[in-house]
């Protein structure tokens, strides 16, 4: 959501803005800036997509587990195919 430029809202800087400076930010932001105290467009609040209990409380166990790491999948960063970018 979109608030109007006001400029007093720019006077912690260390020098004051110019009026050529302020015409500038205004031609720029023509409609207003983000107002961060409001929800962006579409926003909702995050849901767990996931549970882990049986509907009563209690922990489900089962599953399987996952496979466990090859030697060669360990590296990340430091793995052969990163070492041309690593070594700039």
């Amino acid at each position: 959501q979109l608030r109007p430029l006001v400029r007093a809202d720019y006077d912690f800087l260390v020098l004051p803005l110019s009026d050529a400076q302020w015409a500038s930010l205004q031609a720029v932001f023509p409609y207003g800036v983000c107002d961060y105290s409001k929800p962006g467009r579409g926003k909702q609040p995050n849901e767990t997509w996931l549970t882990y209990d049986d509907g009563s409380g209690g922990v489900v166990y089962g599953g399987r587990n996952l496979p466990g790491v090859e030697k060669r999948q360990a590296y990340g960063w430091a793995a052969p195919s990163f070492r041309s970018l690593l070594q700039q």
